[in-house]
Order: structure tokens, then C-alpha cells, then sequence
């Protein structure tokens, strides 16, 4: 597809066998606002089947000059996509070399356009842009209709040493920190080589921590990540992972959390314990000061501890992750997520299925690397 507005570039759509994976990691690496979730091999961790890339290709060179890659989620046998979002995990990358304010402009807006418009003509129910946006994206999702979010983050630069970092703690975190350690809770940290049962020790403990989530909350219909969803990400995206464990006394995991990474910031991923002896022991705590300290001698620049909520009160369901988190003395910092529903009455029946548990712990098993 060509551009109406702009006619130096056109559009193609990869997926993860025809994208020309040196170029896009080469587009990824040199945008100064990509995340890990702009990386090429994080896309192999999901069925290459619901994997796609929408690129602006400049016409004389066929060189990357932009591009967002995204996944169909909610796809099922015989449905098809009559009940499948499109989710792009990151902003639209442009190439270093342009450096015209409107023109960076222009061509981010028009790969969105396109990407609107592929998902639309894939007949999904909505789109998402689930990423995390710089505010300067505000005015841009605003102009292609969607509904826009504003979220919040912590964050800790890498302006500070570790001791700075430390000294940052709540006090409440300091002493836990303090607590994990008198209990001899003994901390794994792994990168590239992890051990052969990690997998499994993800994917137990957050079965441990998804079901105490449906209890403390009974409107969740949280997707469950299984086994196998750990092993497909461990195997397939191994070079941008840290991993950390937390093992009581005697050698038991309690606790694991999953860091990913690029060059421009390291992002908390995804986490599980087991609940009572974590909290009895405070090992969560002592694992993140570990992973922190970390991502600080591998020179990553930002540490992002992942969404939370937008001012929570106390009754709310993440109430306790957003002080685990906010303990830890990051910066709040916010950034813009969006959708657009496609399809009204296709998205009324979607919503209906996202509130069954039944239907999605049934989906995870099915879809489990969806």
C-alpha cells in the first residue's frame, strides 16, 4: 500500500519468515524510544502464525524508514478473528537518520493509519496500542480516533549509583530487604544460561499467584502464563532476559521475577511467588534490589517497573503490587496507551468471555503462547 498523503515511501506487511530481521533489529536498536518489546526475536516467542510487522519502506532504496509490529490475540479455531484484538506492544519506530519533527510526525501517523486499516481489513474486533508511549503520542492516537489511557510507571535512571539507588528505598523496604536476608533467602540472578527447570519454577509459582489473585479479586479473569508460554520465552528470547530467583533456606523457589531488556531500558515483566512464605520470608524484596543492582552494572540505562495504577485507593485489586513497587523509590512517570473497537457488537460479546475464568483458563491452555 502507498502512502496517499506522502509518496516517497509505501507500506509492506511481514511476518516473522519475510521480515528481514538485521534491519529491523538495526531500526529497533537505533530508535531512541524503543523498548524490548521492539526486538525482532521477542516476536518468536508467540505463535508465528498471529505475528505481524507493517514496515514504510522508502520507494527508491527499500530502506526501513518506520515500522510497528503487533500480534493477533483472541484468535480461535473456526472463529477465525471474529473475536481477535490486534495489540502492538510498542510505539512506531522511525529511523535515526530522519530527524524532521514533521516529518517523524507524518510517517508515524501514517503507519499507524495502515496498521488501522490491516486490522480492519483482517476483520478484528479492536485495536490496542499496549505500549508504553511517550506523551508526545497523545495528540497522535487522538487524531486516529482512539480511546486514550493515560498510565503510570516508576522508573529509577541511571543517573544514580546502586548505593543511591538503596538509600532511595522506603524504609519499609530497606527493613524487608534486611528480614530476606537474616532468613538466609539465597538469590539467583541469570542471564542467557538459565537452569533447566526454570520453566517450571515460572510457571508454578505463577499458577500459585494467579489463583490467590482470582480470590482477593472476584471480578478478575486474568490469562493464566503457563510452562509452556516460560520455556518459549527463555528459549527464544534468551539474550534479552534477566532472571531472578529466590530460594528459601532450603532451596526451595519462592519467588521469580523476569526483566527484559535493550539497550535504552530493562522492563519488569512478569513476576509470581508463593504467596504466604514470600511474604513471610520478604524475599521479593531482596530479589528486586538484587536484579536492580544488576541492570545497573550492565550500563542499561532506565529500569521500568511495569503498569500500575493510575492513583489507586486502598480497596483497589492492585493496591498491594503498587507499593511493592512505588517502595522501591522509582520516579512516577506516565505514558499513553490507546484502542479502538472495530466492531461494536463483536466487542460486547469479547467483553462478555474476558469476565468467564472458566473460558479463559480454557484459552490459555489452548493459546498458550497467545
Amino acid at each position: 500500500l502507498c502512502s496517499p498523503q506522502r509518496m516517497n515511501y509505501c507500506f509492506s506487511i511481514y511476518n516473522t519468515d519475510t521480515l528481514d530481521r538485521e534491519r529491523w533489529n538495526r531500526l529497533a536498536n537505533e530508535c531512541d524510544y524503543s523498548t524490548p518489546f521492539s526486538i525482532f526475536e521477542y516476536y518468536h516467542v508467540f505463535n508465528p502464525e498471529d505475528v505481524s510487522f507493517i514496515v514504510a519502506l522508502e520507494k527508491t532504496s527499500g530502506r526501513y524508514l518506520a515500522g510497528i509490529p503487533f500480534r493477533i490475540k483472541g484468535r480461535l479455531p473456526l472463529l477465525g478473528n471474529t473475536l481477535a484484538t490486534v495489540i502492538a506492544e510498542t510505539s512506531v519506530l522511525t529511523a535515526a537518520e530522519i530527524t524532521d519533527d514533521n516529518e517523524i510526525h507524518d510517517l508515524r501517523l501514517d503507519t499507524y493509519r495502515e496498521m488501522i486499516f490491516w486490522c480492519r481489513k483482517i476483520n478484528a474486533v479492536q485495536v490496542m496500542l499496549n505500549h508504553w508511549s511517550r506523551e508526545t503520542d497523545r495528540i497522535l492516537l487522538e487524531k486516529l480516533g482512539l480511546n486514550v489511557l493515560i498510565n503510570s510507571t516508576f522508573e529509577i535512571s541511571a543517573g544514580l549509583s546502586y548505593p543511591e539507588i538503596y538509600i532511595n528505598y522506603q524504609t519499609r523496604c530497606r527493613n524487608t530487604i534486611r528480614k530476606a536476608l537474616s532468613r538466609n533467602v539465597d538469590i539467583k540472578i541469570h542471564s542467557s544460561n538459565f537452569p533447566e527447570d526454570a520453566a517450571e519454577i515460572c510457571g508454578r509459582l505463577s499458577e500459585i499467584t494467579f489463583k490467590r489473585a482470582l480470590v482477593s479479586n472476584r471480578k478478575s479473569s486474568m490469562q493464566l502464563k503457563t510452562r509452556v508460554f516460560f520455556k518459549s520465552l527463555l528459549d527464544k528470547f534468551s539474550n534479552n532476559i534477566i532472571l531472578g530467583i529466590a530460594y528459601d533456606a532450603v532451596g526451595t523457589p519462592v519467588s521469580f521475577a523476569i526483566i527484559l531488556f535493550n539497550k535504552h531500558t530493562a522492563v519488569y515483566y512478569r513476576g509470581g511467588s508463593d504467596v504466604d512464605r514470600n511474604r513471610e520470608l520478604g524475599a521479593s524484596n531482596l530479589l528486586l534490589d538484587r536484579i536492580l543492582e544488576t541492570s545497573k552494572r550492565m550500563n542499561i540505562p532506565v529500569f521500568d517497573f511495569g503498569g500500575v495504577p493510575v492513583n489507586p485507593s486502598v480497596n483497589h485489586p492492585a493496591w498491594g503490587v503498587y507499593k511493592f513497587k512505588e517502595s522501591f523509590g522509582g520516579a512516577r512517570t506516565t505514558y499513553c496507551s490507546g484502542n479502538k473497537v472495530l466492531s461494536p457488537s463483536r466487542f460486547f460479546i469479547m467483553e462478555r468471555i474476558l469476565r468467564s475464568r472458566l473460558l479463559m483458563r480454557g484459552y490459555s491452555l489452548i493459546r498458550p503462547l497467545n
